[in-house]
């Protein structure tokens, strides 16, 4: 399945269109109460994640969880937001293709890359 390209302008309009419907006008934006109580998306911390997948964060294809690195999670908030709300991502921009990729754990997602 082809990627389908969006400009800027474009991706502006999607995160706009969401951040009003998953949060409203306030500022800032808590993406883990988005993620966790809109989303119904799991947060799990994983010890040494980019070590074992070499990513700070990983979304499942069924949308139920994001792994994230335990050492962003707990000592590294910003960088830890910064890759949950790349994760959430995923879900707004490519869900049809992500959702086809099968990716449950991380064995899943170090298979996907061989591939």
């Amino acid at each position: 399945m082809k990627v389908p390209y969006l400009s800027n302008k474009d991706i502006e309009l999607i995160a706009v269109k969401f951040r009003l419907e998953y949060w409203g006008k306030e500022i800032p934006v808590d993406i883990e109460i988005i993620t966790e109580q809109k989303l119904n998306i799991k947060i799990i911390p994983i010890s040494n994640l980019i070590k074992l997948a070499s990513v700070d964060a990983l979304i499942t294809s069924k949308w139920d969880a994001v792994f994230t690195d335990s050492f962003f999670y707990f000592e590294k908030e910003n960088r830890f937001r910064f890759s949950l709300a790349h994760e959430i991502r995923h879900f707004i921009l490519h869900k049809e293709i992500y959702e086809s990729l099968g990716i449950e754990n991380i064995k899943d997602y170090k298979n996907f890359l061989i591939i």
